[in-house]
Formats: structure tokens, C-alpha cells, sequence
């Protein structure tokens, strides 16, 4: 029904014309999208769809995570609060190679391996490629950067 609103004639006219998706981690909604596509424009099942250019997460979701991890003083001790945030930071530039960004997990894991979870929920193969640049997250230039109305509309007015 959304793909009818929007009268892509194909595909390919979405691919171009798409303003992006911006969602929380929920893997089922972006199957949801996925399965959407899929059956709205034929798309044989055998094609792959790298959903990074058609959804991104909602920094507004990612930024609280981030805060509630770095909060907790059973993961972080107070006093390595900002190597935490420092190290995590790091993870979000945009000229870090793989091999920089594999060394900065594995420090971060290692200083603070109560967050190894919460590292690993990011990383998750369905996941990391909507937030890490290192992963070739695809930014939107339509859209704003979170999936909360009013302050995405803040970036837009």
C-alpha cells in the first residue's frame, strides 16, 4: 500500500527516488520493508537486497543506547566513562578502515567486557551496515536522521 502512494513505476524508479526509511533495530521491520519490496515490485527471491540503502537507524534510539550503556556503572566504571564514550566515537568515522574498526571493538570489548553484548547487538550482521559507516551505511539526504516526527522535522524546517 505505502509503494502505491509513492507510483514508483519499477525498481529501478524506486532505487532513485526512495527518500529512505528511518527505523529503530527492529529486524522485523526491516523484513517488513523488505518483504514489502519484494513483493510489490516481482523481485525474484534469489536477488538480494542490501536493506542499508533503503532504511537506517534512528540516531535518536542509537544516542540513548549509548547513554544507557555508558550509565551503567556494572558496564562502565565511572572514571572510564569518557575512554568509553571516546572508543565508541570512534566507531562512527567515516575514514576508519575495517581493520581500525575491528582493533577498536576489540579494545572496547576488552576494557569493558560487560558491554560485549551490547557491542554484539550492534555488530549483528542485520544491523551494522544501517549504522557504521565502516559498512557502508548509506546516508539519506531526504530524510532526517531519526524516526521521532518532531525532531525530524527539525532538520528539515
Amino acid at each position: 500500500m505505502l509503494f502505491q502512494c509513492f507510483k514508483f513505476n519499477d525498481f529501478d524508479n524506486f532505487c532513485l527516488h526512495w527518500p529512505g526509511n528511518v527505523c529503530d533495530f527492529s529486524e522485523a521491520k526491516q523484513i517488513g520493508l523488505e518483504l514489502a519490496l519484494n513483493h510489490h515490485f516481482s523481485i525474484p527471491k534469489e536477488k538480494i537486497l542490501y536493506m542499508s540503502m533503503y532504511c537506517s537507524c534512528c540516531e535518536v534510539h542509537l544516542e540513548g543506547s549509548k547513554a544507557h550503556e555508558a550509565q551503567n556503572h556494572g558496564v562502565v566504571h565511572p572514571s572510564k566513562k569518557t575512554d568509553d564514550n571516546s572508543l565508541i566515537q570512534s566507531l562512527f568515522n567515516h575514514k576508519i578502515s575495517l581493520e581500525d574498526f575491528n582493533k577498536q571493538v576489540s579494545k572496547l570489548k576488552k576494557e569493558f567486557p560487560k558491554a560485549t553484548k551490547w557491542i554484539d547487538l550492534y555488530l549483528h550482521e542485520q544491523r551494522c551496515s544501517l549504522i557504521f559507516p565502516v559498512f557502508e551505511k548509506f546516508v539519506f539526504s531526504v530524510n532526517g536522521n531519526n524516526k521521532n516526527g518532531q525532531e525530524s522535522q527539525e532538520k528539515i524546517i
